[in-house]
């Protein structure tokens, strides 16, 4: 688009000139006119000479405009090839992208897995601890795998199902939280 700008304002510069000798020449054509109706044989061969002018400035304007409109045509071509290149460079960078997200949630799929087999197998022998110690709640240990699970998805996911954060003595690790023990003391 750079190399039209200065060709767009030299047509321009052309073309005005042009217009004021084209508008000089028609006046004196229209004198010369009048002057061979009078009979004046010599204004006769300069009326030729002007009209001759006329047809080479007429033809210049022509050829000035077609210049002009066939530079702008390949500015609107030459943008609307960029935009197509960057709309097919961002549709790329977008499949790129959508097969990164899909690849991180088939990760997602296979790690929730893992974990709901996990947590079955803890709440599982959490049952089991809570009917051989006659009821202590405590030991089902689900409370605590709600409130680790909630502060670790909370970590990434804030506003996790809608759930309220644990208490900051409930956020530490799960075996912590099962055992009342700190692995730090």
């Amino acid at each position: 688009m750079g190399e039209t700008e200065p060709m767009t304002d030299h047509v321009f510069t052309m073309t005005t000139r042009m217009h004021a000798e084209l508008e000089r020449l028609e006046a004196r054509r229209r004198v010369l006119s009048f002057q061979v109706g009078q009979g004046n044989e010599t204004a006769e061969v300069e009326l030729d000479q002007v009209e001759d002018q006329l047809g080479r400035i007429r033809r210049d304007l022509e050829r000035a405009a077609l210049a002009a409109e066939e530079a702008q045509l390949r500015a609107e071509a030459d943008a609307a090839a960029k935009l197509e290149a960057d709309r097919q460079a961002q549709a790329a960078q977008l499949e790129a992208l959508r097969a990164a997200q899909l690849a991180s949630a088939a990760d997602v799929e296979a790690a929730t897995k893992m974990l709901c087999r996990a947590l079955d197998a803890l709440l599982g022998l959490g049952k089991q601890a809570y009917a051989l110690t006659n009821g202590q709640r405590h030991m089902l240990g689900q409370r605590h795998a709600e409130a680790y699970l909630t502060w670790k998805l909370g970590e990434v996911m804030p506003r996790f199902a809608g759930m309220a954060k644990p208490d900051h003595a409930q956020r530490r690790p799960l075996t912590e939280l099962l055992t009342g023990q700190s692995e730090h003391a």
